[in-house]
């Protein structure tokens, strides 16, 4: 009994000093692992600040708005975005990093990148994923359309 108590308070201990609580232990083991497909067609809102409607291979249609980073170095693009993409089944934030390449002729920049997804509510709470994304971005009518794909474990 008295070892029982000892490797209890042992355990315990050591989720107080990981950060880890029982109910995220708990979620853990009926997690699934699924693939992930997202579609994203949108438009240039504001200085840094985008529209989309997001079609999910799990979670349907849904809306979305992002705030992107841009910067450049030496003739390179690069960036960063936070998504938040409202489902009926709740809400999933989503952080990327992108590259974009030099615009063609008519005007089309090629997106590539990759993202994770940082929490949300509902079903998102526990959410983790991981994806690669492509797309596109219409200078001349400030569109973009982007393909996700990963996978997502929840």
């Amino acid at each position: 009994m008295r070892r029982t108590s000892v490797v209890i308070i042992g355990v315990a201990a050591m989720l107080a000093i990981s950060g880890l609580s029982a109910s995220a232990l708990a979620a853990q083991p009926g997690a699934k692992s699924r693939p992930l497909k997202l579609l994203f067609w949108g438009a240039h809102i504001s200085t840094g600040d985008y529209v989309f409607k997001a079609a999910s291979s799990l979670d349907g249609t849904g809306a979305a708005i992002s705030q992107f980073k841009i910067s450049s170095s030496g003739g390179s693009v690069t960036g960063t975005s936070v998504t938040t993409i409202y489902f009926r089944d709740g809400v999933s934030q989503q952080r990327s990093s992108f590259r974009q390449a030099a615009p063609s002729t008519n005007g089309i920049i090629k997106v590539t990148g990759s993202g994770r997804c940082a929490g949300g509510t509902g079903v998102h709470m526990r959410e983790k994923c991981s994806y690669k994304l492509t797309g596109t971005y219409n200078t001349k009518t400030n569109q973009n359309t982007l393909k996700v794909s990963g996978r997502d474990i929840r």
